[in-house]
């Protein structure tokens, strides 16, 4: 009988563990969460730059295990982990868990494991980017065609229709961008805007700001920026105001602190964000209904947020709501 009590002491403890979790607090050693205490388990693992994306994204999902009475466990990475998140794939298809959800930091790699994944029968779904031509069951995020169209008419309406504007080029990124189809697709109506295209090593805040930097004295005709994440918005940015040239027209992405204050300041004249609490939210509902034997859809798309100088303070007293 005494060699029994340990053993009960120790899963008490592991519960109690698990149910500290939820209380949704990072640091740079405990960058995991978890809901729930469900049979079902989903593991969600997400690599971006932006905390409130991803404190969204969080909400989304421990909303969906509370309601759904299903157990996720939530692990964030910073945009060029890309090996710690595959490792983290790998753990969660060992464990033979229900279900994976993730967003793609690269392409070749996760297109891997959900190849992996599906030959163990655990299905995927996407969020943030799409593979369509992969093995994952369903995207849940926006529908990156639309958002470049949506970018290029603000782009149109910034500029009344002369720009010559520069897009980048991200090696890690799914292929076709379909945001940067949408974009060209909706500007050829209009013969005075252009684009130049420029490639960048990796995505990150200060390869972009070099990249940028080199643009501005190689390319002096370019007078507005698409960004379409978070890092290439505070790199041109950042840049921008280093060369004094914060003139320039930039359609940005992402809803940084950093990035709301050039809203404010008029730096940047608008920028187009994911609803991530919905596609946290549901990306679980999706993954649950699978599970269930129901029918899910093969894209979800939540609306795309505009956020411009208009309205910015609306988002930040929200955000002030929800803390």
């Amino acid at each position: 009988m005494s060699m029994l009590i340990p053993v009960i002491l120790v899963l008490i403890s592991t519960t109690v563990v698990l149910l500290s979790l939820s209380s949704l607090k990072y640091d740079k050693e405990d960058r995991t969460a978890s809901f729930g205490s469900s049979s079902r388990r989903i593991v969600c693992v997400y690599s971006g730059s932006s905390d409130n994306y991803k404190k969204n994204l969080e909400e989304g999902l421990k909303k969906a295990a509370k309601d759904f009475d299903i157990g996720v466990m939530f692990h964030h990475f910073k945009p060029l982990e890309v090996e710690e998140h595959c490792e983290e794939l790998d753990k969660a298809i060992a464990a033979k868990v229900d279900g994976i959800i993730t967003n793609v930091p690269d392409t070749e790699a996760v297109r891997e494991y959900i190849e992996i994944a599906h030959k163990k029968n655990i299905p995927v779904i996407l969020i943030e980017s799409d593979l369509p031509d992969s093995r994952r069951i369903s995207f849940i995020g926006t529908n990156n065609y639309a958002y470049g169209v949506h970018a290029g008419k603000l782009m149109y309406s910034a500029t009344k229709g002369l720009a010559r504007t520069a897009l980048f080029i991200n090696p890690g990124a799914a292929k076709p961008d379909l945001k940067q189809q949408g974009y060209m697709n909706t500007i050829s109506n209009y013969p005075d805007m252009g684009i130049e295209l420029f490639d960048v090593a990796e995505a990150s805040v200060i390869e972009y700001i070099n990249t940028v930097q080199s643009v501005f004295v190689d390319q002096p005709q370019i007078d507005s920026f698409l960004c379409t994440d978070t890092e290439s918005t505070l790199g041109v940015v950042r840049a921008m105001i280093e060369f004094n040239k914060t003139y320039n027209v930039v359609i940005g992405s992402g809803d940084s602190t950093e990035i709301m204050k050039h809203i404010q300041n008029g730096i940047i004249y608008a920028s187009l964000v994911e609803d991530t609490y919905s596609i946290g939210y549901l990306s679980v509902e999706c993954m649950l209904k699978h599970l269930m034997g129901e029918s899910i859809s093969e894209s979800v798309n939540p609306n795309i947020l505009e956020i411009r100088k208009e309205n910015v303070d609306s988002f930040l007293n929200d955000r002030k709501d929800m803390n």
